[in-house]
């Protein structure tokens, strides 16, 4: 049985599915919106992710622009540096 790796341990493409999930889990974000979501959709020092787009979309599929406020768990991840983050 292997140990869980820390979240903030895990890096590359892996942890980039694990962001995009927690993402969807915290935010009831849609398949669409969180596949088309940019480093820049968040603003950290807000706490906040804007959703404007949809994968393959410039808007979401009710055309609407929200900000979601990013939930305490999430912080940690979401502030890594984005030279760090998975693009």
């Amino acid at each position: 049985m292997t140990s869980p790796v820390p979240l903030l341990a895990v890096s590359g493409a892996e942890a980039g599915w694990i962001v995009l999930a927690l993402l969807v889990l915290f935010t009831a974000l849609r398949k669409g919106e969180a596949l088309g979501l940019r480093k820049d959709d968040l603003d950290i020092p807000r706490r906040e992710l804007f959703v404007g787009r949809s994968y393959g979309h410039t808007t979401t599929k009710q055309g609407s622009e929200d900000k979601i406020p990013i939930a305490e768990p999430l912080v940690p991840i979401a502030a890594r540096p984005k030279s760090d983050a998975p693009a």
